[in-house]
């Protein structure tokens, strides 16, 4: 039921969520960003509802009141939170229109929890999967993600929305749902618009991080 995940393998398959703006917030990571400690100032309002990401806030030297309280949960400094956001290397995969307390992964920090969950087209009955969803919380698990393919697949995420801890999906799965079962297609003929589409419903639907199944990098783009 619970699976244990290093932070860096978890920071490769999760993406922070960009809400309903989604495209305008996309950006990639550098490396080598710094924040200076001199420029740090306190925003309460980022985390629970406003429009930037935790990215855009600690790359302006903003520390959010999530990255405030990831902080006091791990017993580091808020700096090296803000770097660490600013830098890629830590994420705080909370959507900015849900309220849940906060969960930091990545470099430094303790090691998280997530429990993977969802029906199936031969076991599609929701109570079963929310009954493990909430033993895993209670037994440890920080993070959760809804892997369901069988019955009403957006109903299901609502219910799991309702578990106060950051849920993720897997848009890929709906996706092929969508287009094997909605269309009568195969699943080779699912096409670019089809997979953002499904990407974009479930960031509005306000899931805090997705696992994006891709074949090609920036990097192997460029060759």
């Amino acid at each position: 039921l619970v699976r244990l995940c290093h932070p860096h393998i978890l920071l490769l398959v999760v993406l922070c969520l960009y809400i309903a703006d989604l495209w305008h917030h996309l950006s990639i990571p550098s490396w080598s960003y710094s924040v200076s400690p001199i420029h740090i100032k306190i925003n309460d309002r980022v985390g629970f509802g406003a429009r930037m990401t935790q990215m855009e806030e600690a790359r302006r030297g903003s520390v959010t009141e999530a990255m405030k309280k990831v902080s006091e949960k791990e017993n580091i400094t808020v700096e090296k939170i803000l770097k660490g956001v600013a830098s890629g290397r830590i994420v705080v995969p909370t959507n900015l229109n849900r309220e849940i307390e906060p969960v930091g992964i990545g470099e430094g920090l303790r090691i998280k929890i997530n429990a993977n969950i969802g029906t199936s087209m031969d076991f599609p009955d929701l109570e079963p999967e929310i009954e493990k969803a909430k033993v895993a919380v209670e037994y440890g698990a920080d993070t959760i993600m809804d892997l369901s393919t069988g019955g009403d697949i957006c109903s299901i995420r609502k219910e799991m929305l309702k578990i106060p801890v950051p849920l993720g999906t897997v848009p890929i799965y709906q996706t092929a749902v969508e287009v094997s079962h909605g269309r009568g297609e195969a699943i080779v003929d699912m096409t670019e618009d089809d997979l953002l589409g499904v990407i974009e419903k479930q960031a509005k639907e306000v899931v805090d991080f997705m696992t994006l199944h891709v074949g090609l990098t920036k990097e192997s783009l460029g060759k």
